[in-house]
């Protein structure tokens, strides 16, 4: 819930705007890849093209090279790097590609879905987080302000030979501004600085101080623990949805305050980001008084349960005679 009304939204990485595709691709010049058996030897291919602006011609992304390699007739075709590169799509393949099916990229920026009444409403992530691409993703309120915060784990190593590897990233942290919105964190000021190949992040309380801490793993190097220090302590929420629930998997919580205002809405999932699962202890932070809590289960049904002042944990069991259906 980036924005605090109560509708869950959707954090989308992606590849972003910092590679030899560039991310300038528009809904009217798409990236496209075709796909088929085009030298009819058994093998899927895939081709990778776009329209180039200049000629307005259809252009392959890969050169001579690595496209004989895995199509040899390409270089009986094109026999001359000079040749290959003077050509359109068309004319080094053929009338193979025809055979082929087609699907496009249109955009290639990390971004969010706000879930809004009329529909969903695309925005990307600023520029900050466009320079590599993104695998795990945390949603969290880091600095205990009662907003909505996100943590990106980064970077692609595996790249072709000809192709440099996008390590633009050393996992970014984005305060939410309560709007949708994020302001991206430099490392000096989250602590954050992963310069290896990020995957696989989650989020816990793991020292139980009611600040939530991140852990984020690496392809081939080590994993890194953050303890949070200068967060504003939050409450600790736990949920127990019967025997067959203990966490309350599914279950929604939200903060209610005495001015009658609501928190944003936090989701008790089964796995998140990479490969992941963050703790299902949540931390709800906040900036005015508490007056409860409340609890939506995975039925619809809702349960509030009182916030006592200078309470820092809080666990709330499913009780069908207390739990009222939603309105």
């Amino acid at each position: 819930d980036l924005d605090g009304d109560g509708r869950l939204d959707i954090v989308a990485g992606n590849w972003g705007n910092n590679s030899k595709y560039e991310g300038a691709y528009t809904f009217q010049e798409a990236l496209r890849i075709s796909y088929g058996d085009f030298d009819e030897n058994g093998v899927l291919d895939i081709v990778e093209y776009h329209r180039d602006v200049l000629t307005g011609e259809l252009v392959p992304e890969r050169g001579r090279s690595c496209t004989t390699r895995a199509m040899p007739f390409i270089g009986l075709r094109n026999e001359t790097f000079n040749i290959f590169g003077e050509r359109s799509l068309s004319q080094i393949y053929g009338e193979c590609l025809k055979d082929g099916s087609i699907v496009e990229a249109n955009i290639l920026s990390h971004g969010v879905f706000l879930n809004k009444s009329k529909g969903m409403i695309w925005r990307p992530l600023p520029i900050q987080a466009q320079l590599a691409p993104v695998f795990g993703i945390n949603v969290a309120d880091f600095d205990g302000d009662g907003i909505e915060d996100l943590f990106l784990a980064q970077n692609f190593f595996a790249q072709q030979r000809e192709t440099p590897r996008s390590d633009g990233g050393r996992g970014l942290l984005l305060k939410g501004k309560g709007t949708g919105e994020f302001n991206p964190m430099a490392g000096a000021q989250s602590g954050i600085f992963i310069y290896g190949e990020q995957r696989g992040s989650a989020i816990a309380d793991y020292n139980q101080d009611g600040k939530i801490d991140l852990v984020v793993t690496q392809n081939g190097s080590l994993t890194h623990l953050y303890r949070n220090q200068k967060a504003k302590p939050g409450l600790r929420v736990k949920v127990n949805a019967g025997p067959a629930n203990p966490t309350g998997v599914g279950a929604q919580v939200r903060l209610v305050f005495t001015d009658g205002t609501k928190g944003a809405v936090r989701p008790i999932t089964a796995g998140s980001g990479y490969w992941s699962q963050d703790s299902a202890t949540q931390v709800l932070g906040y900036k005015k008084p508490v007056q409860h809590l409340e609890v939506r289960w995975p039925d619809g049904q809702i349960t509030r349960k009182s916030v006592e002042k200078e309470v820092k944990e809080i666990t709330v069991e499913r009780d069908s005679k207390t739990a009222a259906p939603l309105n």
